[in-house]
Formats: structure tokens, C-alpha cells, sequence
């Protein structure tokens, strides 16, 4: 072992089994090595039984980190010392012995994240492979850029794989579950493999770059969808709502063009866990899109109230938000920051390249001070956000009139998910100030300096008061109240109909249409009766309904309830119970449910139960072994001839098994 002579290493341990934990890693079902960078980890190196004993003096040997690819991959050359140093890659000794030595070695807090390998460097410069492992980005870390302060938030935004996405309208909003399943065996090492289509890799220790470039290869690897969007919904409702099946789809096909789909949203919000960054799904409702930066947003009617061509297509706007410091920025912009998938639309980037070229980091402080200088995002960010809404009525082949309609300004519903649990959380004051507040005129006086608040005067007025949700065998109760606030008497011709709304937000066929003539003195309104019912919804395909599970049973036409102990131990058996209730008068034909779950079932199940009569409850007993410890959650799916993609989920916690005595 004298001075400069390679050390005859024959076996390394990497101590994935201790070292994970300690780097909050252990819950990745990824093989070997996964820690994070800015912490110490463990390596023992044995020597030959041949070898003499060393001196008491540390022989100079050097260490090599590498990553990426083998011909423009970075790598790090320290030597073994007695001490670590923070600052840089170092490793220390902390044990030694004639036959072993345990070595402390420290990436520092700026490190690149990705798969490396650990080699043993000789003083011939001839290099041994001790072990491969991942490097991830440490939120525990003060010195790390992504550097989350608060436990709860850690475990929320980084390691929780169910996350709720909230769907369907600003009043009658529901939760969706979702596996971000950035736990999944392999999904680290693919998502570190993503960054690999950059070669150079000289930023892979910047979350700003690594971000903009994981958001750019997802969404331009996702193949957009065909079809209706019955269609769409329907084939959503066939597999299990997760991120997994939507990344090893990205895997399977070649890259497409740039599209909307939300599933590249979700996607990229898997990825940014998954390597370490903070990352959480925001659900905004009633906002626009695509306003090129105007301030109104128009909708179109027909004249028996049926949105016209030219509405906006989705009433919903999901996005990823990232949470990182941003030194590139002056002071005060960091924390969370949207990965703005306006940028990225057009369909017309040919490489990965022109991708993240599009792709922007908006800081969520710069759009809610209408900071528009701050990043290319922020401006269409804050117009999708503090829009008014115009309405249009065309009549006819002739030209639109402005209806008299009160303004209607955007963006006042933006919700994610809450950190104590399965709640949804209202973050719209992050985004803009009170609405009517001088701050908020001050904002909105800075980066519109002219704002035209005139509204057409009306004298006529009509109200509808509605539930968020109606029972599907009749009985709604709806309230239509009309004023006239003018000295003369008016004649009035109201419309009433329903639409299809989809969960995404997106508007379909027509359901119902009722008319009605009617004759208002001056300054005198009317309570008119309840209108008809609208009738169940068809059995065509593209038709189909996507009711959700209400808070009350009497808005329900069928109602899926799982039950699952609220406790349980590893690798020991538990029942749980899927109930269909069926609140209708007539039976539900050829139901089925599907029940996922990661750590609960290993596959999506499926179970065929037939019919449920009229006002009955149908129930299902299955048995379930928990494999992993933690909060786990079992999702259920119920559909049948009338309903389709009826989901109910229940959360259990399961205690980590005793080893043997």
C-alpha cells in the first residue's frame, strides 16, 4: 500500500441498504444505490487477503464520479482524504483496517443530477468500476436549489405518489385520484435517461435547465389523442389513472409534435419528482387560453343558447408547478414556478432542441405582481388569469351583439391538492390579488395602462339558481328568476337547455331545450315555475355521462363506495368491500368494477357483477395482501351499461412488518 500504488480492491458495497434511508430514498422501488446530492454516503472497499498491511499514512489514490454519455459525460477527480469537504466532491476516510475501508464520499449541493459511475483511479491513471448509482436533487438540503423548508411539504410535493386531480367546473369541482407513481421501480432511472438527449450535460446541476428540458421531452414524446371526446373519456376509463402507463407509452412510440393533452402535464410532474424537485398539479377553472396577451375573452352563442363556434375549448387549464430558488432572476422570484405549457404549443418543434427553446419557467410571484419583464410566460400567464368574459349571441347568418350579461373576470377558482391530506386547497391568492382590491388595481393599472371597466346597461336580468350536480331520474330543482329593471312593460323570449360538460371541462352535444314567452311590467321580476327535467343521458357512446360520486346520496344515480380498514400491517391479508349503490328507479345492466392500487393490488383487477336492481346495493369482498409500508391508497372504478368511469377511492395506513425474531 505504499505511496501511489493502486489499491487491490476486490469487492465494493455501495450500502444501498443504509444508505437509501438515510438519503429518503428507500421508498423508490429502484435497485441499488439512489441518494441525493449535498449528503454524505457510505462506500467499503475490501482488499486482497494477499495484500500487505497498509501504513499508518493514507496512500494517495483518486475517486472519479462519472455521468452521462461515455464520450461528452461529465465527471468529477478527487482524492480520498481525511476529511470531506461540502463544497466539492471529496471522499474521506471514516474507518480502515489491513483488509477494509469504509470511505465517506460528498457530492456537493450543486452537483449534476443523472446515473453515475464510481471508479477507482490508479497512479497509472488506469480506472476500476466500483459501483453505478443515481444522484438525485436534495430538497433537505439548505445549500440545494430546490431547498423546501417544512417536512410535510417535502413529503407531499416529493415523495407521495397519490395525488388528486380536481376536475369538472368552478362550482361543482371534484377530485380525481392520480398515481404519480414516482415510487415505481424503474421510473428514476428512465427519467434521469431522459435528460441523456442532452449530451453535453454541463447544466444537469441547474433545476431551472433540468426542468425546462424534462417538461420539453415529455410533452414532445406524448402522442397526442384522436377522437372524440366521448371517445377520449371513455378510454381513459380502461386503465388506471396514473403517470406510469403515459411515460412507458413515451418509451414505446417514436416523438410526436406538441399537443394539449394533460397527460404530458401529470407526466412532467412525475419526472420532476422523480429527480429530486418539488413538484405539484394546479387545476385552474373558469380562466382562458390562448389570449394572445388580450384582456377579454369572447364566447359565442346560437340563439337558443348552445355555445357557437369559436368557444373556448376547454373551460379548465391544468399545469405542473415546480418550487426552486432562481439566481437567474433578480431577487424575490424564486419558489414555485409554473412549467408553462403555453409556450410549448404549435405542434412545430422537429427536435427536442426547438422544444425547450419554447419551453418556459414562469415564476408564480411574477404573474400575480404582473411583473411581465421577469420571463416570456408571465404575460400570458397574468391574461388567462385576470380576463373578462364578453358573451356574443349570433342569430342567424348575421353579425353578433354584445349580450347583457355582466362581466364575468377569470381565473378566480385555482386549486391543488392540500398537504394534510386528501383536500382540495385554493391557491389563487399565490396567483393574483383579491379581486377589487387597490393592490389588485395597482397591478392590473401597471401592465395595462388603460383599462375600459364600461358595461353595456341592461334593464333585463335573468338568474338561475342550480346544484352543482342532478340526479338522473328527474326532480332538479332549478330556480329561473327574471327583472325587469326598466318603466316599461317587455316581452321576453327565454331559452333554457343543458349541455354535456365533460371532466376535462370541454362541452358537448345539446340535452334538453325549453322555451318560453312571457310579459314584465316595468321594475317588477318573476320567480318562474321549475322547468322540465332534462332526460337520463342516451346510451350512444357519444353520449355517455361521467357523473362523479356527490357529496350527498340523493344527488347519485350510482354511487361506488369502497371500504378498506383504515390500518393494516405489511405482507398481512385484508378484506376490503366495493359497494354499487344504485339510486335509480330502473337497474344498472352488466356492471362491473375495477379496482388499482400500487403497494394493494400488483395488477388493475376486474370484477363482473351484473345487475344491481332499482334502489339496490351490490357488494364485492376481495382480498388484499399490502406490500409496501405507508399511506396506500385503493381506487375503484365503476361502470355499466348506463354509467361509465364512476371512481371512489379509500386510503389505508399500513405499519412496516416486524422482522422474524
Amino acid at each position: 500500500c505504499g505511496q501511489g500504488a493502486p489499491l487491490p480492491v476486490v469487492r465494493c458495497d455501495l450500502h444501498a441498504s443504509t444508505n437509501n434511508p438515510e438519503h429518503r430514498t428507500d421508498g423508490i422501488g429502484a435497485r441499488g444505490l439512489v441518494v441525493r446530492r449535498g449528503r454524505p454516503f457510505q462506500v467499503t472497499l475490501t482488499l486482497s487477503a494477499t495484500q500487505p498491511p497498509c501504513s499508518p499514512r493514507i496512500p494517495t489514490f483518486t475517486l472519479v464520479a462519472r455521468t452521462g454519455a461515455q464520450a461528452g459525460g461529465a465527471e468529477a477527480v478527487f482524492p480520498v482524504s481525511g476529511h470531506a469537504d461540502g463544497t466539492r466532491w471529496s471522499a474521506a476516510v471514516k474507518e480502515r483496517d489491513p483488509r477494509r475501508w469504509v470511505l465517506s464520499v460528498t457530492s456537493p449541493a450543486d452537483a449534476g443530477v443523472g446515473r453515475y459511475s464510481l471508479l477507482l483511479q490508479g497512479s497509472g491513471k488506469t480506472r476500476r468500476l466500483l459501483g453505478r448509482f443515481a444522484l438525485l436533487f436534495n430538497p433537505w438540503a439548505r445549500g440545494d436549489a430546490v431547498f423546501l423548508e417544512g417536512e410535510a411539504q417535502r413529503e407531499e410535493y416529493l415523495l407521495n405518489p397519490h395525488g388528486l386531480i380536481f376536475l369538472g367546473t368552478q362550482g361543482g369541482g371534484w377530485p380525481r385520484p392520480w398515481d404519480f407513481g414516482q415510487v415505481a421501480g424503474d421510473l428514476v432511472d428512465f427519467c434521469l435517461l431522459l435528460l441523456d438527449v442532452d449530451e453535453e450535460g454541463r447544466s444537469r446541476g441547474d433545476p431551472v435547465h433540468v426542468s425546462r428540458l424534462l417538461g420539453a421531452v415529455v410533452k414532445r414524446g406524448i402522442p397526442a389523442g384522436s377522437g372524440t371526446e366521448a371517445r377520449r373519456e371513455e378510454a381513459s376509463a380502461v386503465r388506471e389513472p396514473g403517470s406510469v402507463p403515459t411515460l412507458r407509452e413515451w418509451v414505446a412510440r417514436p416523438p410526436g409534435p406538441a399537443h394539449r393533452s394533460p397527460d404530458w402535464v401529470l407526466a412532467a410532474c412525475t419526472s420532476l419528482r422523480a429527480v429530486g424537485i418539488p413538484a405539484r398539479v394546479v387545476t385552474a377553472f373558469g380562466c382562458a387560453r390562448d389570449t394572445d396577451g388580450g384582456w377579454t375573452v369572447e364566447e359565442f352563442y346560437d340563439d337558443e343558447g348552445l355555445e357557437a363556434a369559436g368557444a373556448p375549448e376547454s373551460r379548465i387549464w391544468v399545469w405542473t408547478e415546480c418550487w426552486m430558488a432562481r439566481p437567474d432572476l433578480s431577487s424575490g422570484y424564486g419558489g414555485w414556478q409554473v412549467l408553462d405549457p403555453l409556450a410549448t404549443e404549435g405542434g412545430g418543434e422537429r427536435s427536442w432542441q426547438d422544444a425547450l427553446a419554447c419551453c418556459d419557467l414562469t415564476p408564480v410571484r411574477a404573474v400575480k405582481e404582473g411583473a411581465v419583464a421577469v420571463a416570456p410566460g408571465v404575460s400570458r400567464l397574468f391574461a388567462s388569469l385576470n380576463s373578462a368574459c364578453a358573451v356574443w349571441v349570433r342569430s342567424g347568418a348575421g353579425p353578433p351583439s354584445r349580450a347583457s350579461a355582466g362581466a364575468e373576470y377569470l381565473g378566480n377558482y385555482i386549486s391543488t391538492k392540500g398537504v394534510d391530506g386528501d383536500r382540495c386547497e385554493d391557491v389563487t391568492r399565490t396567483y393574483k390579488y383579491p379581486e377589487g382590491s387597490p393592490r389588485e388595481a395597482e397591478v392590473l393599472d401597471g401592465v395595462w395602462k388603460e383599462r375600459d371597466r364600461s358595461e353595456p346597461r341592461a334593464d333585463l336580468f335573468v338568474s338561475l339558481h342550480a346544484p352543482s350536480s342532478f340526479p338522473l331520474d328527474g326532480g332538479a330543482q332549478l330556480k329561473v328568476t327574471v327583472s325587469n329593471r326598466s318603466d316599461e312593460e317587455r316581452a321576453v323570449r327565454l331559452t333554457l337547455g343543458a349541455q354535456v360538460l365533460y371532466s376535462t371541462g370541454r362541452l358537448g352535444a345539446r340535452l334538453w331545450r325549453e322555451e318560453r314567452h312571457l310579459t314584465l311590467e316595468g321594475n317588477r321580476g318573476t320567480d318562474l315555475p321549475p322547468p322540465a327535467s332534462p332526460p337520463s343521458p342516451s346510451p350512444r357512446p357519444d353520449l355517455r355521462a361521467t357523473p362523479r360520486p356527490p357529496p350527498r346520496p340523493s344527488r347519485a344515480g350510482a354511487r361506488p363506495s369502497p371500504q378498506i380498514p383504515r390500518t393494516a400491517v405489511q405482507f398481512q391479508p385484508i378484506t376490503a368491500v366495493i359497494g354499487i349503490h344504485n339510486d335509480l328507479a330502473s337497474s344498472l345492466d352488466n356492471c362491473e368494477v375495477a379496482i388499482a392500487g400500487r403497494g394493494l393490488v400488483h395488477r388493475e383487477r376486474i370484477y363482473r357483477l351484473g345487475s344491481v336492481q332499482p334502489r339496490g346495493l351490490l357488494r364485492k369482498q376481495i382480498r388484499l395482501t399490502p406490500t409496501h409500508p405507508g399511506v396506500l391508497r385503493l381506487t375503484a372504478r365503476v361502470s355499466c351499461g348506463q354509467f361509465r368511469n364512476l371512481v371512489a377511492f379509500r386510503s389505508v395506513n399500513v405499519a412496516k412488518a416486524e422482522p422474524p425474531a
